[in-house]
């Protein structure tokens, strides 16, 4: 996944591409790709949701009756994740340096910001 910031474009573009080249017989299981997970942020090109002004990377495990990015932090936390044996998330740290960060297993993944709780996931990170 990408686009937890909007404003953060080559996982994006990365994962467009690898939708565009993709094909059934290259895939055993499932692959979900979603280029642009905040969708309010990549419209907007901005780090922060354009509707309710909140850091997605800050709101897991997320609210089923929050604001819009709570409850994108919640459907992926609650739906899509358990649905997945690795997620990959892409991000930007800063225009000359990328970061590649992988939560697994991740079977809850909480930041402060939104809510505080404990989680048990590990992480990896590539630069």
């Amino acid at each position: 996944m990408a686009g937890n910031h909007g404003d953060e474009y080559p996982g994006q573009i990365a994962i467009m591409r690898l939708l565009r080249k993709l094909t059934p017989q290259d895939v055993t299981g499932r692959i979900i790709l979603i280029p642009a997970l905040n969708m309010p942020a990549a419209r907007a090109s901005t780090r922060l949701s354009s509707v309710d002004g909140m850091n997605l990377n800050r709101c897991f495990l997320g609210d089923p009756n929050g604001t819009v990015t709570q409850m994108i932090a919640y459907y992926l936390t609650t739906v899509l994740f358990p649905l997945s044996d690795v997620v990959v998330d892409l991000h930007v740290a800063d225009r000359f340096r990328q970061m590649i960060s992988a939560r697994w297993p991740f079977t809850s993944t909480v930041t402060a910001g939104c809510r505080t709780a404990k989680h048990t996931s590990s992480r990896f990170s590539f630069k």
